[in-house]
């Protein structure tokens, strides 16, 4: 076996081990015949690999022992006892235990039951690309996690900052909100990413959505539960208000706010922005310097102050060409498709 080609594919299935080992199962690479999978009771990914194997092997301790050599050829087999698989490369044999197919706990969602069938598009997949700048982590808040699909909108929130994309091609009648874990959103783009396969379909439902590339690559991911779904849209219209002006974004921006970074306090990363008449000034102070811009404003606004991190603008100006700015927020866009809110400190 190409020793390569396996820890590749075993990389691209990690994110679906489990962290803990409370469940033994979680913790392996489940090898099926014709099929690598791992699967973390929230997340699952099955990669095509012809092993001829169907025995799950603890995740790290193989990848671990697949990198400790650099012999491109590798071969598996069992014991006459059964109960170790044995590993030769070079002048190395080594045994590790295994569990038995039997003990595989995965299963494939019932096809039947998907509320969305649709295209895997690259629109799509830039959707979650950029809603992951976004995507939360706090368990508190289960609303936040992840990416929502609402329609052919995509949202994600974190305590900072709100995305919205618009998927134009995305064919979802459905009006129901699905937010999907977080690691199954960079996990298929990584995967696309390394396999440079597009091609594909989302299917969604109340419990599951599920990522079926072309070239055999699968993505399963429990959809998130939260008694407090977010109101995306109300967010945004609360912080930006209802008839906003946008701007292009001001030359020398990006520039100004990397030298904010550098200087800026560790602990806080506060930046002051301040806009008067036609100009924008942006003061940052810290025990490491003292950085001060002055460029161009071409809004009508009235004198303000604000507080913000340079940082989550620094994301927002890579994607977006336009902006607008009030005492709760700076809110940027690109065209009707991507929005980006970036809450003042």
């Amino acid at each position: 076996m190409d020793r390569k080609k396996l820890i590749d594919t075993l990389d691209l299935l990690r994110p679906a081990l489990a962290a803990r080992d409370l469940v033994p199962i979680f913790t392996h690479f489940c090898f099926d015949d014709k099929r690598i999978y791992a699967f973390s009771d929230y997340l699952g990914i099955i990669a095509p690999l012809k092993t001829g194997m169907e025995v799950g092997l603890r995740g790290e301790t193989i990848l671990g022992l697949l990198n400790t050599t650099k012999t491109d050829e590798i071969e598996f087999e069992t014991d006459e006892e059964g109960d170790e698989v044995i590993i030769t490369f070079g002048k190395s044999r080594i045994q590790i235990p295994f569990l038995l197919k039997d003990e595989f706990l995965f299963e494939d969602p019932n096809s039947d039951e998907w509320e969305v069938n649709t295209k895997l598009t690259s629109d799509l997949i830039a959707g979650f690309n950029i809603c992951l700048n976004t995507a939360g982590s706090d368990t508190a808040q289960p609303g936040h996690m992840g990416v929502t699909i609402i329609g052919n909108r995509l949202y994600s929130c974190d305590a900072d900052s709100i995305t919205r994309f618009i998927v134009n091609d995305m064919k979802n009648k459905s009006n129901k909100a699905y937010n999907i874990p977080k690691d199954f959103c960079s996990s298929l783009i990584k995967i696309i990413g390394k396999t440079n396969q597009t091609s594909g379909r989302l299917f969604l439902n109340d419990n599951w959505a599920v990522v079926e590339l072309k070239n055999g690559y699968k993505v399963y991911g429990k959809v998130i539960k939260s008694d407090n779904p977010v109101d995306f849209e109300d967010e945004l219209q609360q912080s930006i208000g209802p008839k906003p002006k946008y701007i292009a974004i001001p030359k020398g921006l990006k520039d100004a706010l990397a030298r904010a970074q550098v200087v800026s306090d560790p602990q806080t990363l506060i930046t002051n922005i301040s806009i008067i008449k036609n100009r924008m000034k942006i003061h940052t102070e810290s025990g490491l310097g003292v950085v001060d811009d002055d460029l161009s404003f071409k809004g009508k606004q009235d004198k303000l102050s604000i507080a913000v991190g340079p940082e989550l603008i620094i994301k927002a100006i890579n994607i977006c060409d336009e902006m607008t700015i009030n005492e709760n927020c700076t809110a940027y866009r690109n065209g009707d498709t991507i929005l980006y809110l970036v809450g003042n400190l």
